[in-house]
């Protein structure tokens, strides 16, 4: 038995991604921080990495598709929002969803199918 809580006490000690994990918030607020300070590989990084731990992320793919963009990477950038576009119909019902795009006419032709 306490050999198995030591063992058990080493693996979590030794283990190299012990307390390195990022949250997806703090990844996001440093690619924010990059993408302010005009960083926007670094800033990509980060929002990759973000979505890598929450896929239906809305502000990560929206905010990587703006990095992507900036980069001059304009076809990735469109993949980009547009998963943001299904992640934000996935969270938000669709007649909710349907309210929005009337709201913002800006928006309507380009958010529509």
């Amino acid at each position: 038995m306490i050999r198995t809580l030591v063992f058990c006490a080493l693996a979590v000690v030794l283990y190299p991604g012990f307390g390195t994990a990022q949250s997806v918030r703090s990844l996001v607020n440093g690619g924010n921080d990059k993408y302010e300070d005009r960083k926007f590989a670094d800033a990509e990084i980060d929002y990759r990495k973000a979505l890598e731990q929450e896929h239906e992320l809305v502000e990560g793919h929206f905010n990587l598709g703006n990095a992507l963009y900036k980069q001059g990477k304009f076809d990735e950038a469109v993949r980009a929002y547009e998963a943001a576009r299904q992640a934000a119909r996935n969270a938000i019902p669709g007649r909710c969803f349907d309210g929005l795009v009337e709201t913002f006419p800006a928006c309507r032709e380009r958010c529509r199918d």
